[in-house]
């Protein structure tokens, strides 16, 4: 007797299909991320009434902890599928503090059925009686609740045929038919009682330690870039600062900290405390001098060298008497993952790749009963590239794989103290591509996971108490608004497009009739977008799950090109048609090739870095297809073509670890350096470069908020903005040169402290 049925709602151009999950606008389909729709589908559903913000957070999210910015996204992201604005329809309200109501006139249209068990649809149980001539129906409805197919508790009503009161008593008969009647209703009624109650109880044990952990903010200056926990808990360690950067301890319970290596022109990361708790290790990275490896007793003192060359975090083994790390010899192309003894004497190699293979960027750890070391890595097989975990045997040196799992990419783990699993900070499967790296809790040996984590922020500096029941991250959202300045003046800009989750920098590029292609995460994806210079009619061109990023819409208006991080699409240099169509791979990168591409004035080449010799080298591919060209053999990223074609400026380094990063320009051909330049001592060329439009110069942003520029000559830089807040993460200029885009923002990094996640 059970079936389904379409349930529509009709509001202004728009028509919600519940069943098949799609909302049309003029009968055409409007793209919606599942869990946006699910919001429309709540809010509509309730429409007229106030949802509270706990209560739809509760609906959407019933399984994770999430925090309120994923619902205010959904929201936002639901009022431009919309078109709401201040001018036009309105569809969903705000109640300040409180909640949303949608408040646009529905029609509801759809049919019936005998029994519907759908989720956020009301059901209804109909039980046929045997009627009298004079018989009048009417209808009684009781509600019961019943947990759908995704498990949130459904409003299910079982409606009755009953006689009058005026009625004359029934034949025995038929008083028999209605005793049969009322027994197996009162049944369907305990059967679906009782199975919510038993789903409610399994539900209840499966999401506890969703529902009882708890996070909490413990720095907030809104500029730590590296963090980590003492193993008893008490003591946290992190590093502050952007261009100069200072060494903090702090107590867990208390408020101040205590300044213990003031701040300098250095970069700090890896912060790793010794097993007793008594020194912190960091490593160092200075201008013109190879990363080293120090130690710093926790409360203060003299920082004392123990390692050259040493680029990842340190794992120590239980005894705290050897660390491991990942040790990186880009002149042959090799990871090795290394231990040495607590004094930096002994070095032994355990494992090795050769690239493209490598080893996880944030090093390893070493399991508490001493006997292996786990790392992340990435692999190749006949489906593509991917990221896996694996640990190495500390008594025969042998390799175990730990679990099955393709990780889409794993940036750091942590076991647990009881050797249970790790924690691992990254990219599962289960997760959209594109996606901020989130914390993950993985058992071992099955190698099965589960998300701790699930919201908008980006993590980064996992790192674990010895007793497991907490541990600190870097916790970084990225803010990012793009605006026109007419001739670079940046009193003059206007704000056109404002995106609250940056999600590679926002970056811009204009197009040859004056628009502008941009990323954005406002579908709740990194896709690609484009719209007028003004604002204006804002079009999205790519949908599916993978990461696109760095547009570059070639001088012909043909094309736009792009990175992206396939999982609809393979990791490549990809090519479209202006209006999103027909798009189509030109060359394969890695995941780790994350530095911009560039057309060539012509509209023939497209011009990218790879890592596949090794080290990052610049390459340029046929915008309609065929073999790549390597154009430059020292580590090379981020390149610009000169508006005649003829030179390609770039970020340049004699030696990956050891030398500084500078400004070259080389032939459009390849070969030698034709000049060289050092960068502003607050430059961030990793943001990207951009010749002027005459191209005398090339353009770069600073770690400080402006753009500077080079001239060719070789006169000093020259700075041609100052905006005196928010960094810039990327800037084009238009194809007249009469108005500059800026992708501008901020990033907001704290720490946090998660307990009670197990």
């Amino acid at each position: 007797m059970a079936r389904q049925f379409s349930q529509l709602y009709e509001f202004g151009p728009f028509t919600l299909d519940v069943r098949e999950r799609r909302l049309l606008q003029d009968g055409q389909p409007v793209p919606l991320k599942p869990k946006v729709l699910d919001t429309l589908i709540l809010l509509v559903e309730n429409r007229g009434h106030m949802l509270d913000k706990d209560e739809l957070m509760k609906w959407l999210w019933p399984d994770s902890f999430v925090e309120e910015a994923n619902l205010a996204v959904n929201i936002s992201q639901l009022r431009k599928a919309l078109g709401q604005s201040d001018s036009g329809p309105q569809y969903i309200e705000t109640v300040p503090k409180r909640g949303y109501r949608f408040v646009a006139n529905v029609k509801e249209a759809g049919g019936s059925a005998d029994l519907i068990l759908r989720e956020h649809v009301r059901s209804r149980i109909l039980i046929e009686e045997e009627e009298t001539d004079e018989e009048e129906e009417t209808q009684k409805v009781i509600d019961v609740k019943v947990p759908d197919a995704n498990g949130k508790p459904l409003s299910v009503s079982a409606s009755a045929r009953a006689l009058p009161a005026a009625t004359t008593l029934p034949s025995r008969a038929s008083q028999g038919k209605r005793s049969w009647l009322a027994v197996t209703s009162g049944l369907v009624v305990a059967v679906l009682a009782l199975s919510f109650g038993l789903y409610e109880y399994i539900k209840a044990r499966r999401v506890s330690s969703f529902q009882s952990m708890k996070m909490r903010k413990l720095i907030t200056s809104g500029k730590v870039t590296q963090a980590a926990i003492s193993p008893d808990g008490k003591y946290v360690a992190y590093v502050e600062g952007t261009q100069q950067q200072s060494l903090l301890v702090r107590q867990v319970a208390a408020t101040n900290s205590v300044l213990i290596i003031p701040p300098a022109e250095v970069d700090y990361r890896g912060l790793t405390f010794t097993p007793d708790g008594n020194f912190i290790y960091f490593i160092r990275f200075e201008n013109n001098v190879s990363p080293a490896l120090y130690q710093v007793p926790v409360l203060g003192g003299t920082a004392q060298k123990v390692l050259e060359s040493v680029i990842t975090p340190v794992t120590f083994s239980p005894d705290g008497k050897r660390f491991a790390f990942v040790r990186e010899y880009s002149d042959r192309g090799e990871d090795v993952l290394t231990v040495v003894n607590a004094d930096g004497t002994g070095e032994e190699a355990l494992a090795k790749r050769k690239l493209p293979e490598f080893f996880s960027e944030k090093g390893p750890s070493w399991s508490p009963d001493g006997k292996i070391i786990a790392c992340g890595a990435l692999g190749f097989d006949s489906t593509g590239q991917y990221m896996y975990v694996f640990g190495v045997r500390t008594g025969d040196r042998g390799e175990e794989r730990i679990g099955s799992e393709r990780w889409r990419y794993v940036r750091q783990l942590a076991w647990l103290p009881d050797g249970s699993g790790l924690l691992i900070l990254g990219r599962h499967p289960a997760s959209v591509l594109n996606s901020p790296p989130q914390i993950w809790q993985m058992s071992y040996p099955s190698g099965e996971s589960q998300r701790i984590t699930n919201d908008l922020n980006f993590y980064s500096s996992l790192s674990l108490t010895a007793g497991s029941s907490a541990f600190t991250a870097v916790q970084l959202n990225e803010l990012s608004s793009i605006y026109v300045a007419p001739d670079g003046d940046e009193r003059r800009a206007a704000l056109v497009s404002s995106d609250q989750s940056a999600g590679h920098f926002g970056w811009v590029s204009w197009t040859n009739n004056g628009r502008i292609v941009y990323t954005s995460r406002a579908s709740g994806n990194t896709d690609i977008w484009i719209m007028d210079s003004d604002g204006g009619n804002n079009k999205q061109l790519t949908f599916d799950a993978s990461s696109d990023v760095y547009p570059s819409a070639s001088p012909d208006g043909r094309y736009i090109v792009f990175v992206s991080y396939g999982a609809n699409k393979a990791c490549g240099i990809w090519r479209m048609h202006s209006d999103g169509s027909n798009p189509r791979q030109l060359a394969d990168i890695s995941l780790l090739d994350d530095f911009g591409l560039a057309c060539s004035p012509d509209s023939k080449w497209v011009v990218y870095q790879s890592s596949a010799s090794g080290t990052n080298t610049l390459w340029k591919v046929p915008i309609e297809g065929g073999d790549p060209i390597r154009l430059t053999d020292k580590f090379s990223e981020g390149p610009a073509v000169s508006p005649d074609g003829k030179l390609i400026a770039c970020v340049y380094a004699d030696e990956v670890a050891n030398s500084k990063k500078q400004l070259a320009i080389i032939p459009f051909e390849g070969g030698p350096l034709v000049k060289l330049f050092d960068f502003s001592p607050t430059a961030a060329p990793d943001h990207g470069l951009n010749w002027t439009p005459d191209g005398r110069a090339i353009a770069y942003s600073d770690s400080l908020s402006g753009i500077w520029v080079q001239p060719l000559d070789g006169s000093p830089p020259v700075k041609l903005t100052d905006f005196k807040s928010d960094l810039i993460w990327s800037f084009d200029w238009s194809p007249d040169g009469k108005e500059l885009a800026i992708a501008r923002g901020d990033k907001i990094s704290d720490v946090v402290l998660i307990t009670n996640f197990r």
